[in-house]
């Protein structure tokens, strides 16, 4: 790398750094407080949906996988099937999350107001407490950040990492919570290195 690039380079892993990290002190407690108690006593009979489009969608498959490995019952649901017909999925009693930075996308926020009037719980996780989404959620999850880490300031990437962190940082505490061991980890996961991981401590 030269001068410029190495500078880039070091200045977006450095805005992404202080992003995650200034979540300890931005982040309100009480909301996370509320989804671990809300997916400690989840009924395993209903559902939890994960909803997110473009980057927000993608870090939305990834907070499913992350549940599905604490055997949680979740699923992926794209906004745009949900306005044509998958959103017949939802059920009464289900909890749905939806992802959305600004809080102002038109098919999130439509497949939000669906799964309302369906009888699903809703979590919005934005960073605008003051826009659209967050007044069709029943509950928020409020990321603030104060810079993305892009050499233009404009892509969703420290917050989107922040997003991810936050769930990483809820999954450990579930971990906790639900005395989930390894032995039971390994029956969902027997392969990949992970799986070979298990084994040999096992």
């Amino acid at each position: 790398m030269n001068d410029t690039e190495r500078s880039i380079f070091n200045s977006s892993l450095t805005i992404s750094y202080q992003e995650i990290a200034g979540l300890m002190q931005s982040i309100k407690e009480e909301q996370v407080d509320h989804l671990v108690r809300t997916l400690v006593t989840f009924d395993p009979c209903s559902s939890i949906l994960v909803v997110g489009v473009g980057t927000s969608g993608v870090v939305a498959q990834k907070i499913v996988h992350a549940l599905r490995c604490q055997q949680y019952p979740a699923h992926l649901l794209s906004p745009g099937d949900a306005l044509h017909g998958a959103s017949g999925v939802i059920q009464k009693d289900d909890l749905m999350i939806v992802i959305s930075n600004g809080g102002m996308s038109e098919t999130v926020n439509s497949s939000a107001i669906i799964a309302k009037d369906r009888g699903a719980v809703i979590y919005a996780v934005t960073s605008q407490e003051d826009s659209i989404l967050a007044t069709i959620a029943d509950y928020l999850l409020l990321v603030e950040v104060n810079r993305e880490s892009d050499y233009s300031g404009i892509l969703a990437t420290a917050s989107i990492l922040c997003v991810i962190a936050l769930f990483d940082a809820i999954i450990s505490i579930l971990e906790e919570k639900r005395h989930f061991t390894i032995e039971k980890f390994s029956h969902i996961h027997p392969s990949g290195k992970v799986g070979k991981d298990i084994l040999l401590d096992r």
